[in-house]
């Protein structure tokens, strides 16, 4: 017996976007939606119903960067490097204090960087995380 979908509802906001109302969100914030026994994200599925097949190993990208949006113009697809490219150049990764996973702050990196008496293990022992961490940060690699 096939169930019927549930009814899309969307409100548009201040940059013409679609922000679904009518479906839950997963952890990510992507509107769900069950269709045909399988759980799509809804842009996916607005994407493949009104602009084609979505090719094997591609997502879709939000030009918007809005992930609840699901209008089908601010829809594109391409590779997931492509949407981390996306991601990074428009500045949307979680960086230092704003990353959930943080341990340091701002002023621990600072002392890390400034600190000139201690080995990279020491320091990782003082702030309570590994010494890669302590590596990334004096060469530039994280926390930039």
């Amino acid at each position: 017996m096939e169930r019927k979908t549930k009814e899309v509802d969307w409100e548009v906001d201040e940059n013409g976007c679609w922000i679904c109302i009518s479906h839950g969100r997963n952890k990510d914030g992507y509107p769900q939606i069950r269709y045909k026994g399988k759980t799509w994200g809804l842009h996916r599925l607005v994407y493949a119903k009104l602009k084609g097949e979505i090719p094997e190993g591609y997502v879709v990208r939000h030009t918007c960067d809005n992930c609840a949006c699901i209008h089908p113009d601010h829809l594109i697809i391409g590779t997931q490097a492509d949407n981390i490219r996306d991601r990074d150049e428009r500045g949307h990764s979680a960086c230092g204090t704003s990353n959930g996973n943080h341990k340091l702050t701002e002023k621990d990196v600072r002392a890390i960087l400034a600190d000139t008496q201690h080995t990279q293990a020491e320091l990782g022992e003082m702030f309570g995380v590994d010494r890669s961490e302590i590596s990334l940060i004096k060469n530039r690699k994280s926390w930039k």
